[in-house]
């Protein structure tokens, strides 16, 4: 079996099990299977990051430990806790379970206080 057809099978099999957060609308359950397939490879990405790249193999000891990260987040445990990766403002950051974690209205309220920065800086030069 291909890495795409596992990756149909898998996805197949969890069909609507997934709970994605309403503020999280890039988690979906192609984006979340592939972070969790990139964790498992050793080369941990967000949901974000992860939806854009191709599958990596997997041997047989990181299928398996695909299986377990899936439990994980079946248990509702946070995506970017799991994956230890949250994408904000087009940066991949590192976190943690001490961290929150941002929600897209987040996003736009840094973009807004970027912009009325540079509006300040520009007024006192």
């Amino acid at each position: 079996m291909t890495q795409e057809d596992y990756f149909t099978h898998v996805k197949t099999g969890l069909g609507s099990k997934f709970q994605f957060p309403e503020d999280k609308p890039e988690e979906n359950l192609d984006s979340t299977l592939k972070a969790l397939w990139y964790l498992a490879s050793g080369n941990p990405k967000s949901a974000q990051e992860a939806s854009f790249l191709p599958l990596p193999k997997l041997n047989n000891d990181q299928v398996n430990l695909l299986n377990s990260l899936i439990e994980k987040r079946l248990k509702n445990i946070p995506l970017a806790h799991i994956t230890g990766r949250q994408n904000f403002m087009g940066i991949e950051m590192k976190v943690d379970e001490r961290a929150l974690i941002p929600r897209k209205e987040t996003e736009i309220l840094g973009q807004k206080a970027l912009r009325l920065s540079n509006i300040i800086s520009c007024k006192n030069e």
